[in-house]
């Protein structure tokens, strides 16, 4: 995948993530998709079904990201290794625990966060644990 693949791929995983539900208005205030962003959006009354989008949209994002590296002869970034019948309630749930346990992480970009969540579980790794 190169150039305009990537590019279109790209733009297809923050589709994924519900990117096109942020206010242009309100971007600014968004600071770059924190932790403590989505800590806040997740806790209150709209926040599971934007949580877990922008989860699966990372999780893709990781899995494009890690395939296309692997294409390019790189083996050194560790593999993604979901369990099959996880779902993306679950994975967010682990996301929230993470960040109520270690609150100190919140300031984070939430996409580390979900990586850290993701490694912390075996889920990714080199080889995977899980």
């Amino acid at each position: 995948m190169k150039g305009a693949g990537m590019f279109l791929a790209v733009l297809l995983a923050v589709e994924a993530a519900g990117g096109s539900a942020i206010n242009p208005a309100q971007a600014q205030d968004w600071h770059l998709n924190s932790g403590n962003h989505f800590y806040e959006l997740c806790r209150s009354d709209a926040g599971s079904a934007p949580c877990e989008h922008y989860v699966t949209g990372v999780v893709d994002m990781l899995y494009l990201a890690l395939d296309y590296e692997l294409s390019q002869g790189r083996t050194d970034l560790g593999q993604l290794c979901l369990p099959e019948d996880i779902t993306v309630t679950q994975v967010t749930d682990a996301v929230m625990a993470h960040m109520e346990s270690f609150p100190d992480d919140r300031h984070w970009r939430f996409i580390q966060v979900v990586v850290q969540v993701l490694t912390a579980a075996g889920w990714y790794g080199n080889p995977c644990d899980g």
